[in-house]
């Protein structure tokens, strides 16, 4: 059965882009308000990997919430968590406060705003970084290289990656039908 998601979803025009394998991976939102009834609205953003110049296999990822192997689950949480900061940057959304994390599929999701912390603030960064004993760890530790998803020694301990939050259109649509 067909769903039309332009019937209960809004497709924005802003795009995010993470990194998955060394490839861009590019990600539309699509908004679903919720309207209390006292008149509030609440927007949801529904990302979408299903865009024009993603790789067949990249345009699946957001096809389901659930299902895959743990290869297709570690670039679900790359859209999600990494995918979904840069998306709620690219909508001019202020910064939150809180963040809901359900699940793992948001865990990425720290890294990411970690990842703006060090960029924005790097001396203190650095700073807090060492003091705590973190820098001298860190050496020790896997870490994720910036642009990858592959775990990997770093010199910096620096962390990046790329990833989504919310079920995609065309999941809700499954579920719906």
């Amino acid at each position: 059965m067909e769903w039309p998601v332009e019937d209960f979803l809004e497709l924005l025009p802003e795009r995010a882009t993470v990194e998955i394998e060394g490839r861009p991976v590019a990600i539309r939102a699509w908004r679903y308000r919720i309207r209390g009834v006292n008149g509030g609205e609440v927007p949801v953003m529904l990302l979408d990997t299903n865009v024009d110049g993603n790789s067949p296999y990249d345009r699946t990822l957001t096809d389901h919430l659930y299902g895959g192997d743990t290869h297709y689950r570690l670039c679900q949480e790359i859209v999600l968590g990494i995918g979904g900061v840069r998306m709620l940057r690219a909508l001019e959304m202020p910064p939150a406060m809180r963040y809901h994390m359900n699940e793992g599929h948001s865990a990425l999701l720290a890294i990411e705003l970690f990842t703006e912390e060090m960029a924005a603030t790097p001396a203190i960064a650095r700073e807090r970084w060492s003091a705590s004993g973190a820098a001298a760890s860190s050496r020790r530790t896997r870490r994720f290289r910036p642009g990858t998803t592959s775990s990997r020694w770093t010199s910096r301990g620096r962390c990046s990656g790329r990833v989504r939050w919310g079920r995609s259109a065309r999941s809700v649509a499954a579920r719906t039908s």
